[in-house]
Formats: structure tokens, C-alpha cells, sequence
């Protein structure tokens, strides 16, 4: 078969992904039992599509919209560790098709809707995509626990098909009489939030779908009210029971949580717990309400854990904690990483430069920040780009990028060793790249006798930082700029002109260190002191009048030396000794130099009789 649509085709229905529509697919063109041998057929690997991939493929199959169907099925990110489903953001490790689950009383559904339109069970009953999700434990509709083994032969039915029925040939829906019961709060949420539905009123709606199944979890063992100093680590059906009454916390948090803490704080108490947060509430504190982001979620659990602390004399109603206490709100170092949008390390060493962080904190402990001062901070980050990202908006590599900076074409951000030091303003950046191309046309096609700027800077010898500034400053124009993103990459010059900008006379620094007969170590050392020319970009840089000159004017230690007929060390030692002033030397230059007339007047004093 090919991946032209299928002339047997299924019903779309709204909650069954990739895998699933392609079991029914096997089962409508006679292939029951055989959806990986059907897959192949058409040129798919049923094992990729029970990992994510291959979605458009079987809507182009099954003639349903390919956007659609791709919503309903699983887009693994391996790097990020998550699922994109259903619109939502799912943990990795929330998510499985290794074994198949199912809700006996939805198939039973589809057989009887099946059964009303006078279709076989296996073209309408059909696996939904959420019961892969494994943090939705029981059926949304039925309440029941989603099944994983078939009553008949107690082994898993596994992915071969049809979805209705077991490889050993019992059926795996459920008895005629049998009858569900309310869903779970948990599932039934969870499942909303899949299928699209939320309830406008949780707090856990404007997290993300893996930060409220976390949330609720964590709600449910605060619920138990038994202190730990660790967090309990929850099993499948431990875990489910965790969310139920974590959903239960919520719809009562004003007294709910309450009483919760009355029983933590009360077990703490009473085994003997050290004073203070951490001693009282464990890792209720430690590793969860205390380092929460500053989001509305975060900000009213901090609020009653803090407002419980205080009733109870955990703290003084005066202690900085929790965001409260006098002096305005805190930050702790969590919240700040989390508005700043990055790394606890990365986030830490930023404030630190900027002068924001105190001496001598860690981690979770609050201290205070300006508020201000920290969305200042914020918004100048978000102006600016590392290095990395300078380099991504200008094209070029890692030295390129350096020797442009160096020749001032991109200045950058700040001075001194404040939070944006390293750091490059995306406009300037951005403005830099349009000076270069101000009048020239869009062209798709590379006019006669052009390159691009890189390949151009390379025909021509010019270092591209060369090449810009001439682009810049009008001695050379661009023939024109390819379509999309704006970069030296798109720049379109001829190799001609870039060799006007190769100076007859540019000695490069080695040239110049064998022309004065030093190391080259030395001669760049002289340039940084301002003795031997300026400071240009390209490497050759330096004009030949410039060498010359300073020939003229300073003589190197090693010179005096032959002209006196000893050594470089011994010539030195005769030099201090006559009060010779040195012009350069050690520890700021590898050589000495001396004013020419001064050492020519002293080796001719030396060396007459």
C-alpha cells in the first residue's frame, strides 16, 4: 500500500490519536490482530507512531485533518523531558504506551453506538488519547480504574488490535449490567484539561498541566497532616488517591489547609522537631510552599502557610518570611530565578554583578530586594544578548564576532562589571547590520561578480570586520541582501571591491616584528602601549611608515647589544648603569627599548677608547 488515502476509510472521532486510528484502520481492511504488519504495508513503523511521530501520515491514510488528528497524538521532546498533548505540556515520565490502557465502559459505549448505526464494534470503538497519560488514573466519564489486563487470560492486550477486543479472544468490554460510578475529581479535571475543558475557578488553572499534577499531589500530602522531613515518594494508585484529596484541599483551601497544618505542625511537635519553619513543617517548608514561584498559586500558599506559622507562634508576625513582614514584600532567590527566567547558578551570578544579592545567602532563604530594581534588571536582560546570541543575530562565528566587538562596530551594553557586562544591545546589533545595507535591493539571486560577504571576505584576503566597516563607513556597497533574517550571512558584495580595502603598504604582526628584528609578542605589546601606531581592525593593521618611524626613534636592547658586541642581559646592565631611561620594557613589553639618540650616544661613549 502507499500513503495515498485509503479507499476503506474509519470514522473520525474526537478524543482517539495516531495509534489508535491506525488499529482501526488494520481492523477495516480486514488486518485484526496485524496494525504493525498494516503500518509497515503503508510505509509506517507502528512502533514511531507509538512514540509520537508519523501523524500526518495517518491523516493523510484515514482522510481526517491532519491538525487536528495531530493535537489528539503525543509530540515527544526528549531534550525538554515532555509531551506536547492535547495542548498540553505533560512530564515524560507521565506519559506511556508501553502498556495499553483502557476503560472497559467507553468501548462497551462505541459498541452500542455501533450497534445503533448498524456498524462492526471495531469501526467505532476506539482508544482515547488521555488514557496513555498515566496521571489520569481512572476514566473521566465512568469513574472506574482504567484497565491494563484482560479479565480472561490476565495479560496485557498489548497494540495488535482490534481496540475492543483481547489477542486471546475475549472482549474487553464491559458486562451489559455493569455500571460506572462518579468520576474522581482528579480524573475528571485532569482529563478537562486535556480535552480542552478547565473549570475557570481552580488554582492550579494557570499552571501548567505538569506543575498542577505536581501541585496536586503535593496538596494531598499536606492533607494526610503527617510530618516529614523528606517528601514521600507515591506509587500509581497512592499517587492518584494524593490528587483526589489534593482537589479536595482546594475546593475548601480556606479551612482545608488549615486543619491540614494543624495536623503537621501538630505530629512535628510532638516528635520533638527543631523550632522554626523547617523544624515545624518540614519539607512542607523546605522544598515546596517556601521556594513556590511569585505567581498566584505560589502567593496564596505563602500567604496561609505564613498566616498559620504566625497564629501559632512558629514565627513572629514581624519575621521577614513567606513574602510578608515589615519593609514591603520579599524576593527570595527561587522567585527571582523564576522572573528572571533562568538558572539558579546563571540567575545568582547575574544579581551578584548587579549588586543585588547580600552577602552570605542561600538558596530558599528570602532577603530583600528592590522590587523595582529587579524588573529593571529584567527588562534590561530581555534588551540584551550574550555572546552567543550576538553571534546568532550577526551570522558569523566565534573569532569574527570577538574582532568585531574589538573594532567597536558593536559596543557593548555596559561597562564595569555590572549585571549586563558581557552583554550586547539586540537594537544596536540589529542597527549595526542596517547601516550596512541602507538602498540596497532584496535579490534572490547572486548578481554577476558577487559573493556572499563571508566568501567574498575570504577571495579578497579582508577580514570581514574590514569589510564591515568599509560597508559602514560608504568605501564599498553591497550588491544586494538575500530574502528573510537580516545577517552578514545575507550580505551580497563583490570580491573587487573588497580588495580596495587592502592597504599596499598593511604589515601584518609577525611582518612587523621581523622587520624590527623583535618577537612578536613585543610588537603587539607596543601597540597596546600607543609607541608603535594605532589600533585598527584587520590583521594588517599596521603601515610600513608607522614601523619605520618607530625604528627611527627607539632601538631594541638586543640592537645595542650587537653594536657594543655582547650580550642582550650584559648590554641592558651597561644601559641602567649610564641612566639610560628605558621607553619600554618588562613587565608591560617582552623587550627593552630605549630612545635611539640616547643608546646610540651611550654604546658610542662605551666603545671609545
Amino acid at each position: 500500500m502507499s500513503a495515498a488515502p485509503l479507499a476503506l476509510r474509519v470514522p473520525e472521532m474526537p478524543d482517539e490519536p495516531a495509534h489508535g486510528t491506525l488499529m482501526r484502520l488494520a481492523a477495516r481492511h480486514r488486518r485484526p490482530g496485524d496494525a504493525a504488519g498494516f503500518a509497515a504495508d503503508c510505509g509506517l513503523s507502528f512502533r514511531s507512531l507509538l512514540r509520537g511521530g508519523g501523524a500526518d501520515a495517518v491523516a493523510r491514510l484515514a482522510g481526517f485533518d491532519p491538525l487536528a488528528l495531530g493535537q489528539r497524538s503525543p509530540l515527544v521532546d526528549a531534550s525538554g523531558r515532555t509531551v506536547g498533548l492535547g495542548g498540553q505540556r505533560i512530564a515524560l515520565g507521565d506519559w506511556s504506551t508501553t502498556n495499553r490502557r483502557w476503560c472497559p465502559h467507553c468501548l462497551a459505549d462505541d459498541a452500542r453506538l455501533a450497534l445503533g448505526r448498524g456498524l462492526p464494534t471495531e469501526r467505532l470503538a476506539h482508544h482515547r488519547f488521555w488514557w496513555d497519560v498515566k496521571s489520569v488514573f481512572g476514566c473521566a466519564v465512568h469513574g472506574v480504574p482504567l484497565a491494563q489486563t484482560c479479565a480472561a487470560c490476565g495479560r496485557g492486550p498489548g497494540w495488535a488490535g482490534p481496540v475492543h477486543r483481547c489477542p486471546c479472544g475475549a472482549s474487553l468490554l464491559s458486562a451489559a449490567e455493569a455500571d460506572g460510578r462518579r468520576p474522581s475529581p482528579a480524573d475528571h479535571y485532569l482529563a478537562g484539561r486535556l480535552t480542552g475543558i478547565r473549570s475557570g475557578t481552580c488554582l492550579v488553572d494557570a499552571l501548567t498541566y505538569r506543575e498542577a499534577v505536581r501541585a496536586l499531589e503535593r496538596l494531598g500530602l499536606v492533607a494526610t497532616g503527617r510530618w516529614s522531613a523528606r517528601k514521600p515518594r507515591l506509587g500509581g494508585s497512592e499517587a492518584a488517591a494524593c490528587r483526589d484529596a489534593g482537589m479536595g484541599l482546594l475546593a475548601d483551601r480556606r479551612h482545608g489547609l488549615a486543619r491540614a497544618l494543624d495536623q503537621v505542625l501538630a505530629e512535628g511537635r510532638a516528635r520533638g522537631g527543631r523550632p522554626g519553619l523547617i523544624g515545624s513543617y518540614g519539607w512542607v517548608y523546605e522544598v515546596w510552599i517556601g521556594v513556590l514561584p511569585d505567581d498566584e498559586f505560589g502567593r496564596t500558599l505563602k500567604s496561609a502557610l505564613r498566616d498559620h506559622a504566625v497564629a501559632n507562634g512558629v514565627i513572629p508576625e514581624r519575621e521577614r518570611a513567606l513574602g510578608g513582614g515589615p519593609g514591603g514584600p520579599l524576593v527570595d532567590l527561587a522567585t527571582a530565578t523564576s522572573a528572571l527566567g533562568m538558572g539558579h547558578a546563571r540567575a545568582r551570578a547575574i544579581l551578584g554583578r548587579g549588586g543585588m544579592l547580600p552577602g552570605g545567602i542561600r538558596r530558599s532563604v528570602a532577603f530583600p530586594i528592590d522590587g523595582a530594581g529587579l524588573t529593571r534588571l529584567r527588562e534590561a536582560l530581555d534588551r540584551t544578548t550574550d555572546a552567543k546570541g550576538l553571534r546568532a543575530i550577526l551570522g558569523v562565528g566565534k573569532a569574527q564576532a570577538r574582532r568585531i566587538v574589538e573594532a567597536g562596530l558593536v559596543p557593548p551594553a555596559g561597562d564595569g562589571p555590572g549585571a549586563t557586562a558581557g552583554r550586547f544591545e539586540v537594537a544596536a546589533a540589529e542597527r549595526f547590520l542596517r547601516t550596512l545595507i541602507e538602498g540596497v535591493p532584496v535579490r534572490r539571486k547572486l548578481p554577476h561578480g558577487s559573493a556572499m560577504l563571508a566568501g567574498a571576505c575570504r577571495s579578497a584576503g579582508v577580514p570581514v570586520e574590514v569589510a564591515c566597516t568599509g560597508l559602514r563607513e560608504g568605501d564599498v556597497r553591497a550588491t544586494g541582501v538575500a530574502p528573510g533574517r537580516l545577517s552578514l550571512a545575507a550580505i551580497m558584495v563583490r570580491p573587487a571591491d573588497l580588495r580596495r580595502l587592502r592597504k599596499d603598504d598593511g604589515l601584518t604582526v609577525e611582518e612587523a616584528a621581523k622587520a624590527l628584528g623583535v618577537h612578536h609578542e613585543a610588537v603587539r605589546s607596543l601597540r597596546r602601549s600607543g609607541l608603535l601606531g594605532r589600533v585598527r581592525p584587520g590583521r594588517r593593521s599596521l603601515r610600513r611608515g608607522e614601523v619605520d618611524a618607530f625604528a627611527r626613534r627607539y632601538m631594541p636592547a638586543s640592537e645595542a647589544a650587537r653594536l657594543l658586541g655582547t650580550s642582550p642581559k650584559r648590554a641592558t646592565r651597561l644601559m641602567a648603569e649610564r641612566q639610560v631611561a628605558v621607553a619600554a620594557g618588562p613587565p608591560t613589553c617582552r623587550q627593552t627599548f630605549y630612545l635611539r639618540a640616547d643608546a646610540q650616544r651611550q654604546v658610542l661613549a662605551v666603545a671609545r677608547p
